[in-house]
């Protein structure tokens, strides 16, 4: 008989419901902490470790020894340097990234790049793993964080991106977008985009979208990358929920992950005790990874932001959970349409953010959405209420902090453009 499990992951399924560029993009979305435990039956468990939705680092099973040798063939590290730095690593237990930095075989900044490589490239032949595979997110487990990697977390856009690029998904993108192509796309948050991280494809779609709101259809037309790479693109900064459809006030939400409705049929289980020492020590990975089960959980709740949901929800706490992404995903598409300055539509979109804010009062990015609102609709000290609000249910929201210091200094009558979408608007 199989005995309880001390941590069942939060949030579990397969990847023929949600591929790897949607679990990256989930943990991205919810700035996840933890493991992303993938397991097929008779095969070593893979994992990808996040820091606040960034990947860090990234276990390909049986794939590190070949990847990590091509990589630092790559950054020229001689045949003969790689056979010591291999030799060092077996006879110390250490991995070969740590013997090339002690044995001082590459510069730092060289070797910090090697490592990033590692990381992506384990990622991405994570893509090739069979549709069956089974995944579980288990917050904090922080076993992965002992492999070699970078000094600070890949670019997720990039690493989606190109993740798209490799795995036969162009054409499951392009089905998803067709009933969208001819919907101008709002970027969103572009001032926090650093376009000198991006590749090179998703830079050129992301300056394009920086000047002004264009539709999957006029960006083809424009052909400014070949047409997969932009496929992959758009198709990734919808999952990372970087861009919104221009003046969209319907009721459906702004295309949600598919992750957590995934799993109602095929949640998964810990069925071992999860162990952290034991890798410090040079222990392989694989073995203090938890074990991904395969008994059937219907009732497993989506993932808390803040830690794993202790209990399980029940069916009305779930819909009460759906209701309130879809808010979320409905007072942000509204925050764009009161963007554009006209009465109407400020005015409708404050309608929407003010019921929203009626049945979820405790929900910050609801509560930010409505400031902005506010704000442009020249409502300021309601504005300044409603940011100073989500500063008391989340003191490090530094979007909230800066508004509100912007709201101090400003005088009075109407706002001009600010923010996220200022300098979209500028340059209309």
């Amino acid at each position: 008989m199989a005995r309880e499990p001390s941590q069942p992951p939060a949030v579990a399924g397969r990847l023929n419901n949600s591929p790897i560029p949607e679990l990256l993009a989930y943990a991205f979305n919810r700035h996840f902490t933890g493991a992303l435990v993938l397991e097929l039956a008779g095969r070593s468990r893979s994992g990808v470790f996040f820091e606040a939705g960034g990947v860090s680092r990234a276990r390909a099973a049986d794939m590190e020894q070949s990847l990590a040798r091509q990589v630092l063939e790559e950054s020229e590290l001689s045949n003969e340097s790689l056979v010591t730095a291999a030799r060092f690593a077996r006879e110390s237990g250490r991995d070969v990234f740590t013997a090339v930095d002690h044995l001082a075989l590459l510069p730092p900044a060289r070797l910090e790049q090697a490592k990033a490589a590692f990381v992506e490239r384990q990622v991405q032949a994570l893509t090739a793993l069979p549709p069956d595979t089974a995944y579980g997110f288990f917050p904090e487990l922080d076993t992965l964080k002992k492999l070699p990697g970078p000094s600070k977390p890949l670019a997720t856009l990039n690493l989606i991106v190109t993740c798209i690029l490799r795995e036969p998904s162009i054409e499951r993108c392009r089905r998803h977008l067709e009933p969208f192509k001819n919907e101008r796309l709002v970027l969103m948050e572009h001032g926090s985009l650093d376009l000198g991280s991006l590749v090179s494809s998703a830079r050129t779609v992301c300056a394009r979208l920086m000047r002004a709101p264009h539709s999957l259809e006029d960006l083809r037309l424009l052909n400014l990358v070949e047409e997969h790479e932009l496929i992959a693109c758009i198709y990734a900064l919808r999952l990372t929920r970087r861009v919104v459809r221009e003046g969209n006030a319907s009721s459906r939400p702004s295309w949600p992950s598919r992750v957590p409705r995934s799993i109602s049929s095929q949640a998964l289980r810990a069925a071992s005790t999860v162990g952290g020492a034991g890798a410090a020590q040079g222990q392989n990975p694989r073995d203090t990874l938890p074990e991904v089960g395969y008994t059937p959980s219907p009732s497993l709740p989506p993932l808390s932001e803040s830690e794993a949901p202790k209990r399980r929800l029940t069916k009305a706490e779930q819909n009460r959970y759906w209701q309130e992404q879809n808010a979320e995903s409905k007072t942000l598409e509204a925050w764009a349409m009161a963007e554009g300055g006209d009465a109407t539509q400020i005015e409708k979109a404050t309608f929407v953010v003010e019921k929203a804010v009626k049945f979820f009062p405790a929900n910050p990015r609801i509560r930010f959405y409505a400031g902005c609102v506010y704000q442009r609709a020249g409502r300021l000290d309601e504005a300044a209420a409603e940011f100073r609000r989500v500063l008391s249910i989340d003191p490090d929201n530094t979007e909230a902090k800066r508004e509100l210091e912007l709201l101090t200094r400003r005088s009075g009558g109407p706002p001009p453009p600010k923010g996220v979408f200022g300098r979209l608007l500028k340059k209309r």
